[in-house]
């Protein structure tokens, strides 16, 4: 991924200019719209977290906590909190 942000002695970040469009209705260009990819994609994980917490309790109260869809969704609610928890330590 090319970064498209640098960061000044000071701790302040920098974009390039061109990638930010000022617009009547606001902003637009290719840095508004990795940002609007990243909250998508917090919004979609999220989401998916707790849809699978959902299914998960749905087959432990239907005692299929031994089976193989049971244990996929348990790690992929691991990988899910994992790249959450990434966010937040990131602040995003």
């Amino acid at each position: 991924m090319e970064r498209m942000t640098r960061q000044t002695p000071a701790g302040a970040y920098l974009v390039n200019p061109d990638d930010i469009k000022t617009r009547e209705d606001g902003v637009s260009g290719r840095a508004v719209e990795r940002l609007a990819a990243f909250e998508r994609m917090q919004e979609t994980v999220r989401a998916e977290q707790a849809d699978v917490s959902r299914r998960l309790e749905e087959m432990k109260t239907a005692g299929k906590t031994k089976t193989v869809q049971f244990r996929e969704l348990m790690v992929k609610k691991l990988n899910n909190a994992f790249v959450l928890d990434l966010f937040d330590w990131y602040g995003l």
